[in-house]
């Protein structure tokens, strides 16, 4: 029993990607979903509503690799952010699976150019195991050697855990992007602030409180090249994550733009990224290349895909008002102004 204990530990920390005990997974393209890092970027920044797709495949090279899922979404609703996160993450024979589920709102707070945001984040963790898929000490033999086929006697009480998670945020913006030259933000969270536990191995072992703290700036070179330096810092009870990178724009007719970045995760990772965006959705896609020497070289593969449509509303109550003054020289009584507005946007 002490050897499978053990496994599952080494297992549960090697799940995220972390060389200590088990943290949250990690992702390249986190610019690409903000809100999984700081509720309060939830709705911040997006024109109508953000729908992400991720996946992640990690160290494929070493052994049954980890693969991440995750759904992201966020909206504006005047100056309230709301949001929502779904990702799965899983790795390894035993079929140790992460589950989180979280809702965020954040609240836009306008200073001359400058916009804080603060953000609250509610939400649930699951963690299980499949024993159907480990092999125990008393299914070894001396002529079989390990046989999973053979009968075991270590039994379980449960095999899935779910616990309430709940975590905040604030970020700071300047400028708008298209209006200014220069638009820096900066933001800081922090997550699992109740430290929910997780007791598969240890009565008492908690999920500890995760920090984060982000910065960058846009710079508008011309109009046809715009550069973002960024670095992102998190911490988790004894690991430490530091990533710097910088990414570059260039736009091309009506929405479409192409972009592409290096990024580098200190003393773990090199990693290349590329986007394109065609209209409503844009593509990202990234690879890492290992270089702590864990994996030889071989690191990590990501994908996303985001849906990002343009809002209508205000175009077409902008036209509705246009083609009324056109058709009708009457004013309007105070009632039909404020049956023909759209007070939520």
């Amino acid at each position: 029993m002490k050897n499978i204990l053990t496994y599952l530990f080494l297992i549960s920390c090697c799940l995220t990607g972390w060389k200590a005990s088990a943290q949250d997974p990690h992702y390249t393209q986190a610019h690409r979903i903000p809100s999984w890092y700081n509720p309060a970027t939830a709705g911040h920044g997006v024109e109508h509503i953000r729908l992400t797709m991720l996946y992640r495949n990690q160290w494929s090279s070493v052994m049954s690799p980890f693969k991440t899922q995750g759904l992201f979404f966020d909206k504006q609703v005047s100056k309230v952010g709301l949001g929502a996160n779904l990702v799965n993450n899983s790795s390894g024979d035993a079929g140790i699976r992460q589950l989180f589920l979280n809702g965020q709102i954040s609240y836009r707070y306008s200073i001359g150019k400058s916009v804080i945001a603060s953000g609250l984040q509610v939400g649930l963790i699951q963690k299980s195991f499949d024993p159907s898929k480990m092999t125990f000490d008393d299914q070894y033999t001396p002529d079989q050697g390990a046989n999973p086929t053979n009968p075991t006697s270590e039994t379980f009480s449960y095999t899935k855990l779910t616990r309430p998670d709940f975590g905040t945020g604030l970020l700071w913006t300047y400028g708008r992007p298209g209006k200014e030259k220069f638009y820096p933000y900066a933001g800081i969270s922090l997550q699992h602030i109740n430290q929910p536990k997780e007791s598969f191995i240890e009565e008492n072992n908690i999920i500890p409180r995760k920090l984060t703290a982000n910065a960058g700036v846009g710079i508008v070179l011309s109009e046809a090249i715009t550069i973002t330096p960024m670095l992102l810092f998190a911490q988790q009870q004894f690991s430490k994550e530091l990533i710097g990178g910088v990414m570059v724009k260039l736009p091309l007719d009506g929405r479409d733009n192409v972009e592409g970045g290096l990024l580098y995760r200190n003393k773990d990772a090199a990693a290349l990224y590329a986007g394109y965006q065609w209209n409503n959705f844009m593509l990202g896609m990234s690879y890492d290349v290992n270089l702590s020497g864990v994996t030889g070289g071989p690191g990590a593969f990501e994908l996303t895909l985001t849906y990002i449509p343009k809002a209508k509303a205000k175009k077409e109550l902008a036209k509705k008002k246009e083609i009324e003054k056109k058709t009708t020289s009457k004013p309007k009584s105070p009632t039909s102004e404020i049956e023909g507005s759209n007070f939520w946007t």
